[in-house]
């Protein structure tokens, strides 16, 4: 609500009132965010009765303003900086001396990155997911960073309608980002990224965010009808089973996977990689006719028969998995269906 209304009554109380009010209304009409920012750090707390008056650090209030002024300015830049290659915010200069300006010449480090994260949790109440990882990407708040790439990523695995460009564009745009977060931070050695997700015992977001980017390509795959590269991605990261002996460590693996993968992301998975042994098993058996030797013959009907085991032990493991919905029965149906 408006921090200035109220019912507040007397001198004492009303004049931090009517200086909050001129302050953040002389500040928003101002062009320059850094500009608007030095009047709403001097936003004064209300007095209560019996307080102190003389005002050493910035107010609680000012704060509040200031957190909200940065989500409704969108002047990220401007305000707190850029991300450096290790992943560190470099402040934004005040002048050639290179004094740090912006909320870095009122703020501490530690104090920028709790109004950061404030404003990206202010973003996300709102359901503006971009703006949020950005704020958090500043706020050096990368296992929050990691949590909503994740979400936002594997809310989008499977565009049901390939025609809606709204959620592809979603989909591209998430996608582009994380590509460009795993470039920089990922996909080296140990680095500042890796060191905060280490201190904050979450490298398992890491592992998460991995398999969201490779399931987007088996999917990806999919939706292209490359049967036999959708499973050859999905065989090699080890989600499905690849023998009787392996059933135990999967279903393992299923029960510890992040929630944000085990409801309709992974049902889409295994519905897709059983669908690309039906269908590599529908090419190869179309081949038989034509087998000109026996030896050729023998050599196709043992990649049949590999396939229908493979399809057989995702049968079983979906069924231990319990995965809701009528997976278990798409996937029996389309196992029968290889003879």
């Amino acid at each position: 609500g408006d921090l200035t209304s109220g019912s507040i009554s007397g001198g004492e109380r009303g004049g931090p009132v009517l200086l909050t009010s001129l302050l953040s209304s002389y500040a928003s009409t101002l062009q320059e965010a850094p500009a608007a920012l030095e009047y709403l750090v001097l936003i004064p707390d209300p007095v209560s009765a019996g307080a102190s008056k003389s005002i050493v650090t910035t107010s609680r209030t000012a704060k509040e303003y200031v957190q909200g002024f940065i989500l409704e300015t969108r002047a990220f830049e401007a305000l707190a900086g850029l991300i450096g290659p290790d992943g560190k915010r470099v402040p934004p200069s005040q002048d050639m001396n290179g004094r740090p300006g912006a909320l870095d010449a009122h703020f501490s480090p530690s104090e920028v990155s709790s109004l950061l994260a404030g404003a990206a949790d202010d973003a996300l109440r709102r359901s503006n997911a971009a703006d949020a990882a950005e704020l958090l990407s500043l706020a050096g708040k990368y296992a929050d960073l990691l949590s909503v790439l994740n979400s936002e990523l594997a809310s989008l695995l499977v565009v049901d309608d390939t025609t809606d460009a709204d959620m592809m564009g979603q989909r591209q745009f998430w996608r582009s980002a994380a590509d460009a977060f795993h470039n920089l931070h990922l996909s080296g050695g140990p680095n500042h990224v890796m060191a905060n997700l280490e201190a904050e015992s979450r490298l398992d977001l890491g592992g998460t965010f991995k398999l969201i980017m490779n399931l987007m390509v088996f999917f990806d795959r999919c939706q292209a009808r490359d049967w036999e590269g959708a499973w050859t991605l999905i065989d090699a990261l080890g989600v499905f089973p690849s023998t009787e002996d392996d059933m135990r460590r999967s279903v393992a693996n299923y029960q510890t996977l992040d929630s944000i993968l085990k409801g309709k992301p992974f049902r889409q998975a295994a519905i897709g990689a059983m669908e690309s042994l039906y269908q590599q098993h529908s090419v190869l058996k179309a081949r038989l006719g034509g087998a000109q030797t026996s030896e050729a013959a023998g050599a196709i009907n043992q990649g049949l028969e590999d396939l229908r085991a493979r399809a057989r032990l995702l049968v079983t493991f979906v069924g231990l998995c319990r995965l809701e919905g009528d997976v278990s029965a798409r996937i029996a149906r389309m196992e029968a269906y290889m003879v």
